[in-house]
């Protein structure tokens, strides 16, 4: 128990880490992102929920790519007072052609194309290497690498 409890403070501490980079990443004079459309995968949760706000603040137009409806709409209410504009996207990148199908709903939804694509989607299995099915290692794969 103690080390999971020191893992969790570590990895509290990592995603606090994260934002303040991605906020000082996304202020530097080099990125302007005012009215850029910018295609976040995983964005119901996490690091993608975190930078779909972001992006907002700093004046971008994000476009809330997900599984979870109520999530994602859950992170569109924090976006929308932000970026009027944007909007969500469920999908499941696993599915064949899902990327080209977002792509297109973003063409029809907003009439214009995606600018900046950030792939916060992943998975991640906890437990033994010996003791974890293949299936999970599939899974992992198919969303952290195939599905960008």
């Amino acid at each position: 128990m103690p080390n999971e409890n020191k893992t969790i403070g570590c990895l509290k501490h990592l995603h606090e880490k994260i934002i303040q980079f991605e906020r000082y990443w996304m202020k530097s004079r080099c990125f302007n992102h005012t009215n850029k459309v910018v295609l976040i995968t995983g964005a119901s949760s996490g690091i993608g929920r975190a930078t779909a706000i972001e992006f907002a603040a700093a004046g971008a137009v994000p476009i809330l790519v997900g599984r979870d409806v109520d999530r994602l709409n859950t992170v569109l209410e924090m976006v929308k007072p932000l970026c009027e504009s944007s909007f969500i996207i469920a999908a499941d990148l696993t599915l064949p052609n899902a990327s080209l199908v977002i792509i297109e709903q973003v063409k029809n939804k907003s009439g214009r194309h995606v600018d900046v694509l950030v792939n916060c989607a992943g998975i991640g299995v906890l437990g033994f290497v010996e003791d974890v099915p293949l299936k999970s290692y599939e899974a992992i794969m198919e969303i952290n690498f195939f599905a960008v």
